[in-house]
């Protein structure tokens, strides 16, 4: 299996890109992360202290670090429901 080649722009030339809009996409991006991270942690403390506390508050936050990873995947598949 062979891959194509790489080419690059000749020596001295810059792509063609809107660095206004490409600024503003990875600005929008960098925010969108932040708020999901932000949300992400907020909710991980009310569910530790509704549903990992009371079954062993010594290793709550253990159980929640354990189980916030996957968090995103079971809102959305709570959702469909």
């Amino acid at each position: 299996m062979s891959a194509a080649p790489v080419r690059s722009a000749p020596a001295g030339q810059e792509a063609a890109y809107n660095k206004a809009r490409l600024f503003l996409v990875a600005s929008l991006g960098l925010a969108a992360a932040g708020m999901a991270n932000a949300l992400r942690a907020n909710t991980a403390a009310d569910l530790q202290r509704v549903f990992f506390d009371p079954i062993d508050k010594v290793h709550s936050a253990e159980m929640i670090a354990s189980v916030s990873p996957r968090l995103p995947s079971a809102f959305r598949a709570a959702a469909r429901c």
